[in-house]
């Protein structure tokens, strides 16, 4: 079945006469589940989970048969694992040292010098290998010697042959959703007049794991995976109904609606001029975090792609409605205005993204090859 959308109404609870609340705790810790199936045969262990939730809701009179209040709170935090697996460059490669960088099946990858041409039979300018298929450190860029620092180390080795999948790391991240509250109040003016109001704020907190960081401090800022974010939205609302009589009734609404969203890298302060680049960089960059560098063959480092980004937004609404029953017909008539606005930033890569791909050294000037580069 297909539907061309839906209209969901939710109204929340006022007060009475009565003071009534009710209150909650909800845990939920791995020490108290169950492993599954595969888990044991495998001889895994529990995945890691905590989660603390607590809340409640209040209402009553303020004033006996005219004023009313209503409000909930509830508070939630979270604990779990993150992990990763990438593929960085052995020690070897790290000096330039290619000799031991093979192809699945065993053959040598050639890594070609595109400073050392030729023209071969056809004319074809080709490149020169690199002997030993080991460059040397006088060719390396220092800007790239700066940032393959930032690769963490390879502590897992599950293919010897490719070395690839040879990192792996796990840290336990958090979220939070603090505080969430509704407080609601109603006035009943006359038989025939009633006011409504609410003000509710949803705001979560973000705080993943650092895996970058947990495998050495030193290179936190490099973390491509993750970062922190939060969010607060806030919503309002007022009411007016006005019964003119038992046929007639009139309705004026104003609603508005804020939030804010934020997310950064780990690191927000990174001097470029650091890894080398030059002073104006720095001087011209939008946000001052860690640059992606992006090597054929490997997991990035950096801060990815649009990953930064700052936003708010919001709505005011005004309606109003005349509601008239005659006979057996209910007949609705009304306006709506709304205002959006939207404030917005989220950068491409305001600190530059550096690629090398294995075409760069190739033996041929257009077409590449698996086994070389």
């Amino acid at each position: 079945a297909q539907s061309g959308g839906a209209i969901v109404n939710m109204v929340t609870k006022s007060g009475t006469n009565e003071i009534h609340g009710t209150g909650y705790y909800f845990l939920r810790d791995s020490t108290m589940n169950a492993n599954s199936w595969s888990a044991n045969r495998n001889g895994s262990a529990i995945p890691y989970y905590h989660r603390n939730q607590f809340g409640g809701n209040i209402g009553g009179p303020i004033r006996k048969n005219k004023t009313f209040f209503f409000a909930t709170y509830e508070y939630t935090k979270s604990k779990s694992p993150s992990s990763q697996t990438a593929t960085f460059p052995t020690l070897e490669q790290r000096n330039g040292d290619f000799s031991k960088t093979l192809f699945s099946n065993g053959q040598l990858i050639t890594i070609f010098n595109p400073f050392d041409t030729f023209k071969d039979a056809t004319g074809a300018v080709k490149r020169t290998p690199f002997p030993g298929n080991i460059i040397p450190k006088s060719m390396m860029d220092p800007v790239a010697l700066k940032g393959a620092q930032y690769y963490p180390l390879p502590n897992q080795d599950p293919n010897p042959v490719t070395h690839i999948n040879n990192w792996f790391q796990q840290d336990i991240g958090e979220s939070h959703n603090l505080p969430v509250f509704d407080f609601k109040g109603d006035h009943i003016f006359t038989d025939k007049l009633r006011f409504t109001g609410r003000y509710s704020v949803n705001f979560s907190a973000s705080a993943p794991a650092n895996l970058f960081g947990a495998s050495s401090a030193a290179l936190g800022a490099a973390d491509p995976y993750n970062g922190p974010s939060q969010t607060k939205t806030q919503t309002s609302t007022g009411n007016i109904t006005y019964a003119q009589n038992a046929t007639t009734i009139w309705t004026a609404t104003y609603g508005f609606v804020y939030s804010n969203y934020n997310r950064d890298p780990f690191v927000n302060n990174i001097d470029l001029t650091t890894f080398g680049l030059p002073k104006s960089m720095q001087d011209l960059a939008t946000y001052h975090m860690f640059p992606m560098f992006s090597a054929g063959g490997y997991s990035d480092i950096g801060t990815q792609g649009y990953w930064k980004m700052d936003r708010q937004e919001g709505v005011h609404q005004f309606s109003g409605s005349l509601t008239k029953v005659k006979g057996a017909h209910n007949i609705k008539a009304g306006a709506e205005f709304r205002r959006n606005f939207l404030d917005y930033a989220q950068p491409g890569y305001p600190a530059g993204h550096f690629t090398f791909g294995a075409q760069t050294t190739s033996q041929d000037l257009f077409t590449g090859s698996s086994t070389q580069g």
